[in-house]
């Protein structure tokens, strides 16, 4: 047997002869099998020209030592051995180690469905043991293999294979109201040093892309990797929005962040500590007496309690407070106070006349945004944005709080926004006031505007 040094030195120097070839190849046949092709490319890597190389394949061959079908057959049967990949894998592993394509041929005519359908049936077995705890504990997976039906998800899941960190797989969705299910492998959390971030992203855009590639026109998704995985939910949120604003400005698909449990944790982590400051019931109430204590309208209420939980949730709007809030802020927006001295002409005069479609572009224009990167940001669809564009819908206050975050605006930039669309930002709506607080700190994205409303129990800008 030869030593390193002398390997290398051949290596380096070369074969000086047909015979030293020869016994090199009888020395690489003592560690394992080898094919026609295999061999040669390991000869030529040792030093041997192609020609010595095949001169000494050939040589094996005669004596039978070298036997491509022997090889192919061993290789054949450590694959069976192995946990099930799928024929397109056989047929893959058979090529890569250079079997001739005759004899991979005959490999794959003996792998019959029947010897198929027995590798499955024990991958699922083992499949189900590896993952028992998973599966019984009270987690995604359970409920959607629950939903799907157990059984042949399973016998599906397990013919995809196994998938490293950052991989994803597809199956069909069985008894699920959908078409497929995606199937990902999220890193689970060590210290954030050893690629965590970016293979969770990863899961994300290969997701997106397998969905687009099958034609999908929704996809759902829960909060990857922030269960028993371990990542920090404020992280996983940022990466998850991140890779969707990012797919949503070259695609059109219907995204939505499912969250399966009973709600017991913030999903928006530290922003809802963040918001809860600006928002408490305490500042919401203080705020309803001090604007509203004068308007008779507020003391006539027969029914304070319920008017104060309406409000307090977001869901109603009255006319007057919409002018109370508009006369005191109105500026660019042509709202002003009403002026005894002046005359009607004058008056309407101050009235901006141009329309909501109009002063859309031309702030789309004056930010120099792209189209795309507005209603991507505000979670509107291509289609409503262009018939927004063209004049043919009135957008409702919740989709102009949107197109706000969208185009990027400051804060007085949106109370004359909202002006023009006849809307205002109240002070006891909780939802405005969170877009408030996003707007302030520079967080342009509806998509994590509407995990916090979530978080509070309050309906999403999108809905």
């Amino acid at each position: 047997m030869w030593s390193r040094s002398l390997r290398n030195k051949k290596k380096e120097e070369g074969f000086t002869g047909a015979q030293q070839v020869y016994d090199c190849a009888l020395d690489l046949l003592s560690y394992r099998d080898y094919s026609h092709k295999d061999m040669v490319e390991r000869l030529q890597r040792k030093g041997a020209t192609k020609e010595q190389a095949l001169e000494a394949v050939a040589k094996l061959e005669d004596y039978g030592l070298l036997n491509e079908e022997r090889y192919a057959n061993r290789v054949y049967e450590a694959w069976l051995a192995k946990r099930y990949y799928g024929r397109q894998h056989l047929q893959l592993e058979l090529t890569k180690r250079g079997i001739r394509p005759d004899v991979v041929a005959e490999i794959m005519e003996r792998f019959t469905p029947d010897i198929e359908e027995g590798q499955a049936e024990n991958a699922a077995q083992l499949f189900v043991q590896r993952n028992q705890r998973k599966l019984t504990a009270e987690t995604d997976n359970k409920k959607i293999y629950a939903a799907a039906g157990r059984d042949r998800l399973l016998k599906a899941r397990a013919k995809v294979g196994t998938l490293a960190a950052g991989e994803v797989g597809i199956t069909k969705a069985f008894d699920l109201p959908a078409r497929y299910i995606i199937h990902s492998s999220g890193p689970a959390w060590v210290d954030g040093r050893h690629q965590e971030p970016e293979l969770l992203r990863r899961c994300y855009d290969k997701a997106l892309v397998m969905a687009y590639a099958h034609r999908c026109k929704s996809i759902a998704f829960p909060l990857m990797a922030t269960g028993s995985y371990g990542f920090p939910k404020e992280l996983g949120i940022q990466i998850a929005i991140d890779a969707f604003t990012s797919f949503l400005q070259e695609h059109e698909m219907d995204i939505t962040l499912v969250v399966f449990d009973d709600h017991s944790y913030h999903v928006s982590g530290k922003w809802y500590d963040d918001v809860k400051s600006l928002i408490d019931d305490e500042y919401v109430a203080e705020k309803n007496l001090s604007e509203y204590r004068t308007l008779s309208s507020y003391d006539e209420c027969q029914d304070t309690a319920r008017f104060d939980e309406e409000y307090l949730c977001g869901q109603h709007r009255p006319q007057f407070m919409e002018y109370g809030t508009l006369a005191q802020s109105g500026k660019s927006s042509g709202i002003h106070e009403n002026n005894s001295n002046g005359s009607l002409d004058d008056m309407l005069k101050g009235i901006y006349t141009d329309s909501f479609e109009k002063h859309l572009q031309q702030l789309i224009n004056k930010k120099r945004l792209k189209n795309s990167e507005v209603y991507t940001a505000a979670n509107i669809s291509k289609q409503y944005f262009s018939k927004l564009l063209k004049g043919r819908i009135k957008p409702s206050k919740e989709k102009v709080l949107s197109l706000a975050v969208g185009l990027r605006l400051n804060l007085d930039e949106t109370v004359d926004f909202l002006g023009l669309a006849g809307y205002a930002l109240s002070p006891i709506s909780q939802t405005d006031k969170i877009v408030e607080y996003h707007i302030v700190h520079k967080e342009y994205s509806v998509i994590k505007i509407n995990i916090v409303l979530f978080d509070y129990g309050l309906a999403s800008l999108s809905e």
